[in-house]
């Protein structure tokens, strides 16, 4: 390797493979590339969505072989700390690594403990194993149907949360999977959210949408309320009134994966960022794309358009004769023509792309 200028991204997920593998494509042997992960494998989130329903999606990639394709040093550790002064980070196996731009693409973790009962009581797709168990339950859920007892399955959207589409996925499909198991007639959906629109977050433009989607399916919506205690059966709100379920499906508050002792970071964790490049407030050469930066949404499609800038900002730092163009950066959360298209391509493409090594323009072109 000729290259002296080290770039190390630390984090194995949309946000980090995207970053390293854009920074090789446009620097090249004339970088030295390391990417520190907390496991072996890439881990398509996303992806997880459709394991309750018994499909069975690519869910992993191993790393060592396209991180050797590009000439990128492994190291399998989680992040201990980082020393910013001294451009240095350490590894929780006790060994450092020197750096001279730092990626911190170390995602979002959940939260559940924030809200009584909603640990003991709800379940999630955010890992894999975590949707396999709601498989079970919603095998269990149509048997009791067929048996002949109406059943209720309640999303619930909480203050905290920061990637609510998912649920809305989850509702669409589990609507589908009941009619293709026939007994759709005997099970009552319903999605509380916190927010005063549906996907609130995304802007204005779909909450009509999704109301006519729940109107033509049969699903029922209460929006502005927030969740205070989860029981057994029911969940209160804040309000006052309280919802029965069978079946309680959420994703929990959301607060960074690693804490950043001496970087600026909101009351939940995530790294202060300028917006057009994903670099850490306060530093020259300390980017957070992806979820653990304070975008207030966290999804794959978006990590991946953040690492491409802090990529571009990198490469064009370390050599601007290699820098692409500017990417437009107005994400157009939920209205861009390109936001559908761009999460179904997440699903589909990225998976193959990073098991060779590829970033995702690569393959699927400029977002």
């Amino acid at each position: 390797m000729s290259g002296s200028t080290r770039v190390v991204v630390v984090g194995g997920g949309f946000a980090g493979l995207e970053t390293a593998f854009t920074v090789r494509e446009h620097l090249g042997d004339g970088v030295d590339l390391a990417l520190v992960v907390n496991g072996p494998d890439f881990l398509d989130r996303p992806n997880n969505l459709y394991v309750p329903f018994r499909r069975d999606p690519r869910l992993r990639v191993p790393l060592a072989e396209p991180a050797a394709r590009r000439d990128i040093t492994l190291h399998q550790s989680p992040l201990g700390a980082t020393d910013c002064a001294a451009n240095r980070i350490e590894l929780a196996d006790g060994s450092s690594i020197r750096y001279d731009y730092l990626v911190l693409a170390t995602g979002a973790a959940m939260r559940p403990g924030e809200i009584p009962g909603l640990a003991e009581h709800a379940h999630t797709v955010w890992t894999e194993d975590h949707a396999r168990t709601l498989g079970a339950a919603l095998d269990r859920l149509a048997e009791s149907a067929r048996a002949g007892r109406s059943q209720r399955a309640l999303f619930l959207v909480p203050p905290g949360n920061m990637c609510s589409a998912p649920l809305y996925d989850l509702v669409l499909l589990l609507e589908q999977w009941l009619r293709s198991e026939q007994v759709r007639d005997r099970v009552d959906l319903l999605l509380t959210t916190w927010e005063d629109r549906y996907l609130e977050a995304f802007g204005p433009d779909l909450h009509g949408s999704v109301r006519s989607e729940f109107a033509t399916r049969g699903i029922e919506g209460v929006t502005a309320v927030e969740v205070d205690t989860v029981h057994p059966d029911r969940v209160a709100f804040t309000d006052g009134t309280s919802q029965q379920y069978d079946l309680l499906i959420t994703f929990p508050p959301h607060v960074a994966a690693c804490a950043f002792d001496g970087l600026p970071t909101d009351a939940r964790g995530f790294l202060k960022t300028d917006p057009a490049t994903s670099r850490v407030m306060g530093t020259e050469n300390v980017f957070a794309p992806g979820d653990s930066g304070d975008f207030p949404v966290k999804l794959a499609y978006l990590a991946l358009r953040q690492a491409d800038a802090a990529a571009d900002e990198i490469a064009w730092r370390i050599d601007p004769n290699a820098r692409r163009a500017r990417r437009e950066l107005d994400f157009q959360v939920g209205a861009s023509p390109l936001w559908n298209p761009g999460r179904v391509s997440v699903r589909v493409y990225m998976p193959r792309l990073f098991a060779a090594g590829r970033p995702s323009q690569s393959g699927i072109g400029g977002w």
